[in-house]
């Protein structure tokens, strides 16, 4: 793409090509890639698909596409098809056949590993299908927000098709919409949605940068899905005992969660628990997980040493639990919390220094 709109305090902000920070597809949440040709006016038809949402490795990509809808036959001739059905040399040529022929736009919205992950694993859980459902009402609201006189939406579902149709009719009155199973099959301005999201997550997976200090994996990782043994294999290999997995990967993942179980080091993690009205001496949690040979991952809850200003962070890699004295109220239980793969070492040293 010619530009890249990365956000900056709640405005979008244009980068040429080159300009953007190194690492960025791993760093920024709401990267959008827009190509817009010229308006041709009249009715346009929309599509949306995605790529990437089983694997358990890089982002899942979403893709608006739009063509005139005098011009619909010939995205039709083309040829397009379901991504899935492609070769990656047929993409690479359909996208920039896409790219090339003048009447074809699209606006794409990456969603990196840390977003999805932080969103499934937050407390108030976002799911996958809800994250999904809102990625694609925001692009549909940005090609509307350029001008493009969209009257026709064709969407491939999560979830049950009748409900996500109904939901979005009720946001874009005034439009027909179609949510349909294997929409990328059916209609031609899908299938390229799905080939210009499929190109985009390929690219950025092959030059995905590695912003870990000191982290040089390879890039055997199979085809990334948690059920192949070659994508298995290297999340044990790249996986850290105490910082978890490069921000490559999705720990959400079950599959992640099992390998963190079983060769993460004991972390213990304090927690301030304001719930019950802010008590500046109450609300203080250690939660702790450890791990023995013999038993599997335990968890214990203690308070921290009173010596400790309020609001400073302690962290205890192994060993045994300070003792608590005996006068010393009970804390609260524990809120289970997990050190996931983005706190790195710089992280560490902020952390250290609350």
């Amino acid at each position: 793409p010619a530009t890249l709109a990365l956000p900056t305090s709640g405005r979008f902000v244009t980068l040429k090509r080159g300009a953007e920070p190194a690492g960025q597809f791993n760093w920024y949440s709401m990267v959008l890639i827009d190509h817009f040709p010229e308006n041709a006016g009249g009715e346009y038809l929309l599509g949306v698909d995605e790529a990437g949402r089983g694997p358990a490795l890089g982002p899942m990509v979403y893709c608006a596409a739009f063509v005139p809808a005098a011009r619909a036959e010939d995205l039709r001739a083309l040829g397009v098809d379901d991504s899935k059905k492609l070769t990656e040399e047929q993409r690479d040529g359909f996208f920039k056949t896409l790219k090339d022929c003048g009447y074809v736009g699209w606006s794409i919205h990456p969603l990196s590993p840390r977003v999805i992950s932080g969103s499934m694993l937050r407390r108030v859980k976002y799911n996958l299908n809800a994250l999904a459902h809102d990625t694609t009402i925001g692009l549909i609201r940005r090609v509307l927000a350029r001008g493009v006189n969209v009257t026709e939406i064709y969407v491939d579902t999560v979830g049950p098709p009748e409900k996500y149709e109904q939901k979005l009719s009720a946001l874009f009155p005034g439009i027909k919409v179609r949510v349909e199973k294997k929409a990328d099959a059916k209609y031609p301005i899908v299938s390229a949605a799905s080939i210009c999201a499929k190109v985009t997550r390929d690219e950025q997976l092959s030059g995905w940068e590695f912003v870990e200090e000191g982290l040089s994996p390879s890039r055997d990782y199979g085809s990334g899905y948690p059920s192949d043994p070659a994508c298995k294999k290297w999340l044990r290999e790249v996986c850290e005992p105490i910082f978890g997995f490069p921000s490559l990967v999705r720990f959400s993942w079950s599959t992640c969660d099992l390998i963190l179980d079983d060769m993460g080091v004991a972390v213990d993690w304090p927690e301030e628990d304001d719930e019950d009205g802010g008590d500046e001496h109450s609300g203080a949690s250690h939660a702790s997980w450890r791990k023995s040979p013999s038993a599997g991952t335990q968890k214990s809850a203690k308070t921290p040493d009173k010596s400790t200003p309020r609001g400073q962070t302690m962290l205890s890699f192994g060993g045994a639990a300070p003792a608590r004295a005996e006068t010393e109220p009970s804390p609260p239980p524990a809120k289970k919390q997990r050190v996931v793969s983005y706190l790195q070492r710089r992280a560490l040293r902020t952390l250290s220094s609350w």
